[in-house]
């Protein structure tokens, strides 16, 4: 036993539910407390999967699972979409508008269902003054039953990770999918959320190319502006939600949280993009190194990436908080930048071009008879 003295290393047993989504919030408590302190664990739990828990007709519980046809208030439910460890979401029918959308069945909780309805409805409230369009829409909130439902824009496309895995991306693709996607951060952090779970399963492309984040269920507290510019919050989770492989160092630790614990999640998704691997997490929150020495950045399996790009990404994977970009806009303006040609670079291919065409000229000129 290390860290917590309550609480064992973890066993493959506690390392499924923690990856399926299956603990309560006392068992989930005390392995994050342990965590916390337990170096080896840490390294484990970095090296999980992030794939939500998807359902196929018998994977969610019986209390949970709707049947085509069935209602949640007005709305009409056609089928299951997914589901992981906050609810699941449907695709469902809206008969007085005439449109369809997604419906996001929150799991019950132990704590009050009178709570948890008023802390998401302040939640869903800022959601809808976003109004952006890379932040998936919120139509709206209720209860069915005891259970708290979003609805939410239905989006044509897939997954960031779906999309990802259809084929390889050139870097003008993932460029452009991931700046449509930091902007969408940077909009949320604007009205005072931090999503705390950025993922590419929390991301969507549709088939319009419009990339949009999804999924601000475990998005809670307040954020004020830092005085030299980045966005910080007041949160502090005693038992940190989300999903470890994509977890900032301080949100592992259950630390205060800011806005640059997006900015950390959203720089291992593009890394990921990029190598075909995440950086090695967990290395960095028990030893302090770089990822940058840990996993260098300077060689990315995708072609093309130019420096300035490299540098912000190693930059968002820095394990301080103070180290890393000090807003999302900041990192997104970095990735969107696309190198000029200089003055000597443009004189340098010039004489290069010429250099060819005159020896092009001199295999071809006819040599005068003697």
């Amino acid at each position: 036993m290390s860290g917590d003295d309550s609480t064992p290393c973890l066993d493959d047993d506690a390392l499924a539910e923690l990856v399926d989504g299956e603990l309560g919030d006392a068992r989930r408590a005390a392995i994050f407390a342990h965590l916390a302190g337990c170096a080896a664990c840490r390294r484990l739990v970095a090296d999980l999967g992030s794939e939500p828990v998807v359902p196929d007709e018998a994977t969610a519980s019986d209390d949970d699972r709707l049947g085509r046809g069935d209602r949640i208030g007005r709305l009409v439910i056609e089928r299951v979409l997914g589901a992981g460890a906050m609810g699941v979401v449907y695709a469902a029918q809206d008969p007085e508008l005439h449109r369809r959308v997604a419906v996001k069945l929150l799991r019950r909780t132990d704590s009050a269902p009178e709570a948890d309805r008023a802390a998401i409805q302040r939640e869903a409230r800022t959601l809808a003054r976003l109004a952006h369009p890379n932040v998936v829409t919120l139509h709206d909130v209720g209860v069915h039953g005891d259970q708290i439902y979003l609805v939410m824009e239905l989006v044509d496309g897939a997954t960031l990770r779906e999309w990802l895995a259809a084929r390889r991306r050139t870097w003008p693709e993932l460029r452009d999918v991931f700046v449509q996607l930091g902007r969408g951060l940077a909009a949320a952090h604007a009205v005072g959320l931090i999503h705390r779970d950025i993922k590419p399963d929390n991301a969507l492309v549709g088939r319009d190319g419009r990339a949009r984040i999804t999924d601000f269920g475990l998005a809670r507290a307040p954020l004020v502006e830092h005085a030299r510019g980045a966005v910080t919050g007041a949160a502090h989770a005693t038992a940190p939600a989300g999903t470890p492989a994509y977890m900032a160092p301080e949100q592992l630790r259950g630390a205060t949280l800011d806005a640059r614990a997006d900015l950390f999640g959203f720089c291992v998704m593009l890394y990921e993009a990029l190598h075909d691997r995440r950086p090695a997490i967990a290395a960095v929150v028990a030893s302090g190194e770089s990822p940058v020495a840990l996993a260098p950045i300077a060689a990315p399996r995708v072609r093309g990436v130019p420096r300035r790009a490299r540098k912000a990404i190693a930059r968002g994977l820095a394990p301080d908080p103070r180290d890393r970009p000090a807003t999302m806009t900041a990192l997104v303006d970095d990735l969107a930048h696309r190198p000029t040609v200089t003055p000597l670079r443009a004189v340098l291919a010039l004489a290069v071009i010429g250099g060819a065409v005159g020896a092009g000229l001199a295999l071809r000129a006819p040599v005068d008879a003697p």
